[in-house]
């Protein structure tokens, strides 16, 4: 054999092994370059779903626990918590129905509660001095009457009479005018008392019924989230399982280390054979000691990386098992983990073209109360303002019945003089008309009595009722603002439902994201592990190589024998136990020890040194 093929034979078998070398570092690099991918992944899903469990859905804090916290506006807990008591506060605030009643008692008495001087007093006066006029007015007829049978002496008594009688008409003129501004009245007090009736019935309703049902729906938005988190725990707990195999991953992959090790170790076994090649190439033909011992060399040598390529090879295919199970275990565990997962975040989070998914459904119950809450204030608001424009209609009457009581009492006077001629003009007739003068007198007096006292009853009346509404109007005024209050924070707090379901939206979405994500590196991982199992079988085409040209360089040295008339050749070479002595893993130092069957050589330990990618 000579030197030119041979130089050529180990060229192009070194040549192989590099490339083989970039083969296995491209297969298991590119698959070791994917592992922090995933687990950046898993870390990723694992913190959004973290986010979604404990801090957007649901708080494992008590719920009389306080949290302090600058970001507890945007729990979903939290936030449900301060509408629940806030609105359950502001609604127990609101209507003081005691103090509201005693504040317009006098509006709500009746007739039969004379103790307390109000509304019904005034109605019952007004209808009191109706009777005083009409008995006024009977007497005044029966008085012109007998004037009549008197002839000419009671002339001048039945101009009286007739004065008097005008004075009755005109009198019954201006309590007519009171008596409608009376029903005007009393028709605004069935109303008054219907608005304040329905006001009371309904804050009723808010403080009872309200507060049940909010508190009612918040243990079932609760009871809710809480299924939810539990179905997104266990779909990302099963999906930490199914990727646990990356640990077991990594360390295998790190395997071809040794094998990289290995295979430079055949490399540099190989370049030696170049450190001799030009002493074999100016022999001639009858330097046999020379020739044979670099043929006996080359045969080492080449046997020796013979042995290193087997192990090598086994090393290969062991790797490739090793590699091979937790990628297969992730695939098989994600496909049922994937699916799983998907299910669950279509279920809690996906579009549905006629129907809303369990997330929108949770949060639509809440908004859905908020809002009809609103339509409620908004009808209690327009209770509150009706109130306001009903005031005024009251203001307005019992200002016309004080000064139809004022012309009344300035009439008065006209009915005083009366009196006083027609018992001047009663004392010149003789005692058959005496008992008309008393009546009329006794009459006169009790009218003249009844409007002095009412005048002043009713600018009395006037004042305190005013006051009373007055005050009345005051603690409406505080319930209406009140009111506004409740409005913008029910604004406030779907404003922050809004947004708090779109990031609770968003936080689900992964849980099926990442499962098709992590699908997509293990079926990368799965390709690329399909390419490393044709690395034995390219390990062997080498290693077939490595055969013929030890069996050429075998042929070479039984030729040289032959010309030398020898049988054998033996001899010990320095620079081949130096290559051994230099080998750095465990494998190789096992293959290379049947090398030396004489020499004791210690194998160490199993391993070597390993350089992370």
């Amino acid at each position: 054999m000579d030197a030119k093929r041979l130089t050529n034979k180990v060229t192009d078998i070194n040549q192989q092994l590099l490339q083989y070398i970039e083969q296995t570092e491209e297969i298991y690099g590119a698959i070791y370059a994917r592992l922090p991918e995933i687990e950046t992944e898993i870390e990723l899903n694992a913190e959004e779903m973290e986010i979604l469990l404990n801090y957007f859905v649901y708080n494992e804090k008590s719920d009389d626990e306080t949290v302090e916290d600058e970001n507890d506006a945007y729990r979903l807990a939290q936030l449900l918590r301060e509408m629940r008591d806030g609105f359950s506060v502001s609604i127990l605030n609101m209507f003081d129905e005691t103090k509201l009643s005693k504040t317009i008692e006098r509006f709500l008495t009746n007739k039969e509660a004379t103790e307390v001087h109000g509304f019904e007093q005034l109605m019952h006066i007004i209808e009191e001095i109706k009777e005083h006029i009409t008995d006024i007015e009977i007497v005044s007829m029966n008085a012109i009457i007998h004037s009549t049978r008197l002839g000419d002496r009671g002339k001048a008594f039945g101009v009286i009479s007739e004065n008097i009688k005008d004075f009755s008409n005109q009198i019954e003129t201006q309590y007519g005018v009171i008596y409608e501004h009376s029903a005007k009245l009393s028709s605004w007090k069935e109303t008054f008392t219907g608005k304040l009736n329905h006001m009371l019935t309904y804050s009723d309703h808010l403080s009872n019924v309200k507060v049940e049902e909010f508190q009612n729906l918040f243990n079932d938005v609760f009871a809710s989230l809480k299924i939810v988190s539990q179905l997104l725990k266990e779909a990302n707990y099963n999906l930490e399982l199914a990727v646990q195999p990356v640990q077991d991953l990594m360390i295998a992959i790190q395997s071809q280390d040794l094998i990289r090790q290995s295979l430079e170790s055949v490399i540099n076994c190989l370049n030696s054979i170049f450190e001799g090649i030009e002493g074999y190439t100016a022999q001639n033909d009858e330097q046999y000691e020379e020739r044979l011992n670099f043929l006996t060399f080359v045969e080492k040598v080449t046997d020796l990386s013979i042995n290193l390529l087997l192990s090598v090879q086994d090393q290969v295919d062991h790797s490739i098992q090793k590699v091979e199970a937790p990628i297969s275990s992730i695939q098989a565990s994600l496909d049922d983990t994937y699916e799983e997962s998907s299910l669950v975040a279509e279920f809690l989070s996906g579009d549905r073209p006629n129907d809303n998914n369990t997330i929108e459904e949770i949060f639509i119950k809440v908004k859905g109360f908020i809002q009809n809450f609103e339509q409620e204030l908004d009808t209690l608001k327009k209770d509150l303002v009706s109130f306001n424009e009903i005031g005024e209609l009251f203001y307005t009457e019992m200002t016309q019945i004080e000064q139809q009581f004022s012309v009344i009492k300035k009439k008065v006077g006209y009915l005083q003089r009366l009196n006083i001629l027609s018992r001047i003009e009663l004392a010149r007739l003789d005692g058959e008309v005496g008992a008309f003068g008393n009546e009329i007198e006794r009459i006169s007096e009790r009218v003249i009595n009844d409007v002095n006292k009412n005048e002043q009853f009713v600018i009395d009346l006037k004042a305190t009722l005013s006051n009373d509404l007055n005050q009345f109007f005051e603690m409406l005024k505080t319930n209406e603002n009140m009111t506004e209050t409740m409005y913008d924070t029910a604004n406030h707090s779907l404003d922050n439902l809004n947004m708090i379901q779109e990031l609770v939206l968003k936080a689900v979405q992964p849980a099926g994201e990442t499962g098709k994500k992590l699908l997509g590196e293990i079926e990368y991982l799965t390709v690329k592990m399909n390419q490393g199992k044709e690395l034995p079988m390219a390990l062997q085409l080498i290693t077939n190589d490595l055969i013929e040209l030890s069996e050429e360089v075998v042929k070479s040295k039984e030729e040289t024998l032959q010309k030398a008339n020898l049988t054998e050749w033996s001899t010990t070479d320095k620079t081949l136990s130096n290559i051994i002595e230099q080998l750095t893993t465990y494998y190789d130092r096992v293959a290379a020890s049947s090398m030396l069957e004489d020499e004791q050589y210690d194998i160490g330990d199993e391993g070597g040194e390993l350089t992370l990618f």
